[in-house]
């Protein structure tokens, strides 16, 4: 793929097209190099943001670019992919693109679905609130345990920098590590199990030691790194990646008042995501223009009491 110094984003060429379409293997393809592109952009310590289908462009030369991306006010479709700590905070981290990466694997996998969808609450807000994101069922084992690390509530629980996840995205490509290609499709540019009984005897032969007898000899075919059940820290290490340090920060609590510093309701308590019906309270109080008048005030407000006639009888008395 063919790496170009700022490439310009083509919005015919966005992703959302065909990304649904792809084969787990080609997704992993595809999201590992716009890994790579967020590093080229940002490093590994910087915050991209904008990773979402509509805003990312692949040419038909490969080549992968950004569309702008908003530091507030965001409106759908960016909104959908927005991490918790961005949505409730605006506090983005290299984590905060790494969620983003594992909502476009999670897209591509469930076949233009995201998490919670077709639910009956708020699909956004039980994403947002630290409900747990399982993987669909389409991506597999592996595909589906990288995505739901990138899911994680907490940014410190998934990988550190979308260059962590490339890297695991690779190696559950083709079950290698990073770049290196299997020797069938060095070879034959097939998958194994296309191969025929012919293919499959000579690729015995070569991996066995033998030189391989093609018209044109292909690129060197690296040895095989068989990391099968070995862990993330194993894998790291193979790789060479010096992965850096996790930022130092204050343990969470299970309060997403304590954590986000959120007034009532908690958004993480269905009772309260209730909708209340509304009821308005008719509360006496000093408004300019409409005075409340009291019986002292007003005397006309005092109860109406008939006056009493003198009845005496004035006797006059002669001069």
């Amino acid at each position: 793929m063919r790496a170009v110094d700022h490439p310009v984003f083509e919005p015919e060429y966005s992703i959302d097209r065909f990304i649904v379409e792809l084969s787990r293997k080609e997704l992993c393809e595809l999201v590992a190099e716009i890994c790579r592109a967020v590093k080229r952009e940002v490093g590994t310590k910087g915050y991209r943001g904008g990773i979402y289908p509509e805003n990312i462009s692949r040419n038909p030369e490969g080549v992968i670019a950004f569309g702008p991306a908003k530091k507030n006010d965001w409106a759908d479709p960016e909104l959908q992919y927005i991490a918790p700590e961005i949505y409730w905070n605006n506090k983005p981290c290299p984590q905060s693109d790494v969620y983003a990466l594992g909502l476009l694997l999670y897209f591509g996998a469930s076949e233009g679905k995201l998490p919670f969808e077709g639910s009956s609450g708020n699909a956004q807000l039980m994403r947002t609130s630290g409900k747990t994101v399982y993987a669909p069922a389409a991506a597999g084992k592996q595909l589906g345990d990288i995505i739901e690390k990138a899911l994680r509530f907490r940014d410190t629980d998934r990988y550190h920098t979308p260059e962590e996840l490339g890297v695991m995205l690779d190696y559950c490509e083709d079950n290698r590590l990073l770049n290196s290609r299997s020797a069938s499709d060095a070879i034959f540019q097939k998958d194994e199990k296309e191969l025929s009984d012919l293919e499959q005897i000579m690729l015995s032969i070569i991996e066995g030691g033998g030189e391989p007898v093609t018209p044109e000899n292909p690129e060197p075919v690296p040895d095989p790194v068989d990391l099968t059940g070995k862990s993330e820290e194993e894998i790291f290490e193979a790789s060479g990646l010096n992965r850096p340090a996790p930022v130092e920060k204050e343990n969470y609590t299970e309060s997403m008042k304590e954590i986000f510093g959120l007034d009532e309701p908690d958004p993480r308590n269905p009772a309260e995501l209730e909708e209340e019906e509304e009821i308005r309270v008719y509360e006496p109080g000093e408004k300019k223009g409409i005075p409340i008048l009291t019986e002292e005030e007003d005397p006309e407000l005092a109860p109406v009491t008939p006056k009493k006639k003198n009845t005496a009888v004035k006797v006059k008395t002669p001069p």
